[in-house]
């Protein structure tokens, strides 16, 4: 399966998982799923790094802000070829999203992170016909009260990034 460009539909459970809400009425929980992003680092070797869903907001239709430290090594990749991986368990199937994306620039401090935006240009679902995908990778969060309150403002500004001007 492949999308991309402006007005692509990303599958419904893609877009359950990663629109910027968490569980059920939008509870967030100190425990979750995580997402995995792979970048391609200077020497082409893919580089890979964890996200929380407080980290990605996917559309519908195909558009992204993802939030990463400024200083990481995923943000000096994407800022040097834009091109960026998502693979993230859902609907008992993995998906991988390829996305172009460019950086809108360090905005939320302590610690400094940036955000970058782009357009999904394809999706490739793997699912097998003698198993389902339960879940992804998970964690539990050792802090909740002073996480969870952050989340929300991270969240809260990825998806005024992906609002039209």
């Amino acid at each position: 399966m492949s999308a991309g460009g402006d007005g692509d539909r990303v599958p419904e459970a893609l877009a359950l998982a990663l629109g910027g809400t968490f569980g059920p009425g939008g509870a967030m929980s100190a425990e979750c799923e995580a997402v995995a992003i792979t970048t391609v680092d200077e020497d082409g070797w893919p580089r890979t790094a964890l996200l929380s869903l407080a980290e990605v907001v996917l559309t519908s239709n195909g558009r992204i802000a993802i939030l990463l430290h400024n200083g990481s090594t995923g943000a000096a990749n994407l800022r040097r070829n834009g091109r960026l991986l998502v693979t993230v368990a859902a609907g008992g199937n993995l998906y991988d999203l390829k996305f172009t994306v460019q950086e809108q620039g360090p905005v939320l401090t302590n610690p400094p992170r940036t955000t970058f935006t782009g357009m999904l240009r394809a999706v490739r679902e793997q699912r097998a016909s003698y198993a389902t995908v339960t879940s992804g990778i998970r964690f539990i969060l050792h802090a909740s009260d002073t996480v969870l309150p952050r989340w929300h403002e991270q969240l809260t500004h990825l998806q005024s990034a992906l609002d039209p001007a």
